[in-house]
Parts: structure tokens; sequence; C-alpha cells
């Protein structure tokens, strides 16, 4: 650690030839999350879980705070409850400072809550212009060592996806988001002491051109309370911390001392005029490899409208309750393999078996359980799956090419059940003969077609 990044008056730092300066910045811009997914930690590196479409919170309407380093008023703006004098000013480190990810201790937590309502914001600059996607990771866990002794224990987090935002806006950015009915929350530590961390990442999860998180820290009247270290993925920017990157924030200014802007709260789930419709039902169909699902259930109270979501596609739909309590909706194209819808906070899961119907102009990927996906809508769905994306009807869905294919007969012909590429499949046992080879085969079992050259 720096000498020199310990002196807690000081408002310049030296850093790397550039003038790491303190500096206030008013205009803060609400953005809200287009999808949210689990996250996790792996050899160092984020990885996501299923994408969910995310829907707005109910307005107004917030629960209990377990820990607030944001300071938002009943709205979500950002306020100066501790009296400062900066309103809805933060502190950061100008524009073109460049902050990989932040990590910070969390103390007086409410001990062991799973907090389904979060706020943060933060500093977009990339390049200086147009637009990048921003992809926002916050974690939190058990152990946070003072005297820049590290961290650990982290739980699986969430990620937030705002899609493309505008570069070096002018102004910063803050979110105020609740995950009630995503399945998703941030778990306090269970002594109420521990760490938070957010990552800041662009298209592919590669690390964001340039943001920073925006500083603000705890209060009297606020819960919890933050010690003075931090670390700064800074110098050098490489997605990993060195000795030199836990720096002090205690420079005597207000609030003090400073921290990445975060808090976490109860969403609606807790705060009563939450969503209460029930699903009943859910049914899945596979027609020509494709996979439609229905969706049933009930609401207490006619009329009420929510969304019910595809967690598979991210599709989501807008529902109202009859005047029967009860209300319906459907998904096409619903994804292969199966998948899971939510409505409220009921998430039930469904299966469709789309091994094979026909050939066609298809996207196709293999899925992390050896199964031939159809219809996936892009490429990046299947990748986002796990799956191996093989282009268009070329995939081996045993994993391998070679001359170990089933023999199928009919129409008084032999047919080698593979696909135009060589890859063996199973073969179901039917097989319509038009010439001496099967051109395509999709999935295990399927039926073996032979057509013409």
């Amino acid at each position: 650690m720096k000498p020199s990044l310990c002196l807690a008056l000081a408002l310049g730092l030296s850093w790397a030839g550039y003038a790491k300066e303190l500096q206030q910045l008013n205009n803060g811009i609400r953005v809200t999350p287009i999808k949210v997914a689990p996250a996790k930690m792996v050899d160092g590196q984020v990885v996501f879980g299923e994408w969910q479409n995310y829907s707005e919170p109910v307005a107004g309407c917030f629960g209990a705070e377990h820990w607030d380093g944001f300071d938002p008023d009943s709205t979500g703006f950002p306020e100066d409850e501790d009296g400062c004098g900066l309103g809805s000013a933060r502190w950061f480190f100008g524009p073109s400072y460049c902050n990989g990810a932040a990590t910070n201790d969390m103390n007086d937590a409410t001990a062991g809550a799973q907090s389904t309502f979060t706020n943060f914001s933060w500093y977009w600059y990339c390049g200086g212009s147009g637009s990048e996607q921003c992809i926002i990771a916050v974690f939190t866990g058990e152990d946070f060592t003072t005297g820049c002794g590290g961290f650990g224990g982290f739980y699986s987090g969430v990620g937030y996806d705002f899609g493309s935002i505008g570069c070096n806006p002018g102004g910063y950015y803050y979110t105020n988001v609740d995950l009630t009915g995503s399945g998703l929350f941030h778990q306090m530590p269970n002594d109420g002491d521990g760490v938070y961390q957010v990552i800041y990442l662009t298209t592919g999860n590669a690390p964001a051109t340039c943001a920073q998180p925006m500083l603000w820290g705890n209060g009297a009247g606020r819960p919890g309370t933050s010690g003075e270290e931090q670390w700064d993925d800074d110098n050098p920017r490489d997605s990993a911390y060195q000795a030199e990157e836990c720096y002090s924030y205690a420079y005597g200014l207000c609030p003090d001392p400073l921290g990445a802007s975060q808090s976490f709260g109860d969403g609606t789930d807790n705060c009563g005029g939450g969503c209460d419709a029930v699903i009943t039902k859910v049914k899945a169909r596979v027609k020509d490899g494709r996979c439609t699902v229905k969706v049933k259930g009930t609401d207490p109270t006619p009329g009420d409208t929510f969304t019910v979501t595809n967690n598979r596609t991210g599709e989501s739909k807008s529902v109202t309750a009859n005047d029967r309590n009860k209300w319906k909706t459907k998904f096409k194209n619903a994804g292969c393999n199966g998948g899971t819808v939510t409505a409220c906070d009921q998430t039930e899961p469904y299966v469709c078996n789309c091994q094979l119907a026909e050939t066609g102009a298809c996207l196709l990927c293999e899925d992390d359980s050896g199964i031939a996906c159809l219809d996936v809508a892009t490429e990046a769905e299947c990748l986002s799956l796990g799956g191996e994306f093989q282009g268009n009807g070329t995939l081996c869905p045993s994993g391998h090419p070679g001359p170990d294919a089933d023999v199928c007969t009919g129409a008084g012909k032999e047919c080698f059940f593979t696909d135009a590429t060589g890859c063996v499949i199973t073969c179901e046992g039917r097989c319509r003969a038009e010439s001496g080879s099967c051109c395509f085969g999709f999935g295990f079992d399927a039926t073996c077609e032979c057509l013409s050259p």
C-alpha cells in the first residue's frame, strides 16, 4: 500500500502519471436494466446464468433497508440526508478515470437478510463519446480484512444488463432495482459484517472500456457503516487486484469515509402492494420441432395486470386477470430442451423435447447435456445456454463424426443415418430411401429421411 494514498485530507492522488482528483458531479440520470441474471465468480471471471427480462419496480414502494451507502429519497433519487450540502451531487475522480472493479467492506448490515432491492450509481466514460453496452455485476460476501488484508467468501451475485447507454453523458447514472419475482437477491453477511463488490463489463462480458463508481458513504440516520479502505482495479486495470490497489477513502469530507455508492434493502414483496398472481398449470407442446408453452393461473384481484416471463427466451407478456380471477398466456418458439416461466414470485419449469423433426433453415447448437437444440433464435442464445454453436445444419449431436452410423432399411434400400457432414446419429428404424445415404438428421432417435442428391 502506497503511504501517499493514506493522507486523510489529500484530494489529489498520483496514479500512473494521472492526477486522481476528487470532484463533485451533479445531474443524476436514472436508468433501468433491460435484463438481470444470476452471477458467480469462476477462476476470477464473472459467469452469468440465465438472463431474464426486468420489469420496473412498484413506484414509491420500498421495504426495510439493510445497508445504505447510497442515500436515496422516497423515489430512489440520490439525496443528502446527512446534511453535507451537496444535494444529489456525488463524488468521483473525474470523467476519464477508469476503475474496472471496486470492493469495499459493509458493516452493521441486517445479519443474514436476503436483499431484493438495490441502488447504485456510476460514471460511464467508455472512450469519451458514443455509446457502449453496460453490464454491471454486484456481489456480496462474508469476509473483509482491514489493513488491506484481503477479502472473500462471496455469495452468488446478480448481473444487471442496461443495454447500450451513452458515454460521458455529463452526469452520472444511477439505478433502483427491485428483484421481486425474479428469484434473485443479494445475501447479507451472516453476522452483518462483510464485503460488497461491483464490476463493470461490456459486450461479451469483456471489461468495460472505462467506468468508475460514484462515491458516497454511510450516515448516522441510515443503516450500516463502512471502514476507510477500498480496493480499486485501476493500477493496472487488469481484472485483478494488486497490493498497491488498496486505498484509504478517509478524505475528511462529507460523508466520511467515502466508498462505492451502493445500498441493499427489501423489495415490493416485503412492503405490500406486490404481485400476487399464482401459476396453476404449465403445458409445453412440440410441433415441427418448435416448442409452444401455455401458462395458466389465478389472481385474487380481478383486473390485476402483471408480467409473465419465459426465462429461457427472455420474452415477457403483460397479463390481466379476468372477472373470474383467472388468466392465461402463451409463448411460441419457447426454446428447445425446456426452461422456466415466472409470474410474480413464482417460477415453474417446462420441458420441450425438440429432438427433431424436419430439416430447414434453422440455427443449431448443442447444449451442455449433448442434446441438439433446434430453433434457437440467435447464435448468442446458443452460447448463453452453454452450447457450442454449429451453424446451420452442421451439428453432430453425438459429439463426433464417424463411420459408426446406424443402418436403416426402407423401400428396399439401406441408408446410413448421418447428416450431410457425416455426423453419427442413432436411427429410429424408419427410412424413406430415395438414394443410398441419409442427407440430414437432427437429434437422437430421429427419423432417417433419405433425400435425393
